[in-house]
């Protein structure tokens, strides 16, 4: 897989990412091409095939059901949320 970031507002991304820096490439939208493609919620996660067709959406941070699912879609563990990351 290949993992790419999309913001669909830019609020702050220049903060966040000077304080988490990404290991892969973040996009920025116009907040009117996210709205009209139905990227509005966030974190939102989609999964396409090859052919760029939608095979799976998660919306909302990995936690509880949401990140067994998608550790179990991609085989891999994740590190979870801490409680004490929040950025000002």
């Amino acid at each position: 897989y290949k993992f790419v970031a999309v913001s669909t507002t830019g609020y702050r991304l220049d903060k966040y990412e000077a304080q988490y820096p990404s290991p892969f490439p973040i996009v920025r939208l116009d907040p009117a091409t996210g709205h009209r493609d139905k990227l509005t919620g966030t974190p939102q996660t989609l999964i396409l095939d090859q052919a760029g067709r939608v095979e799976q959406v998660w919306e909302g941070a990995f936690v509880g059901n949401r990140q067994k699912e998608i550790e179990e879609f991609f085989g891999a563990r994740l590190p979870g949320l801490r409680a004490d990351e929040v950025l000002e």
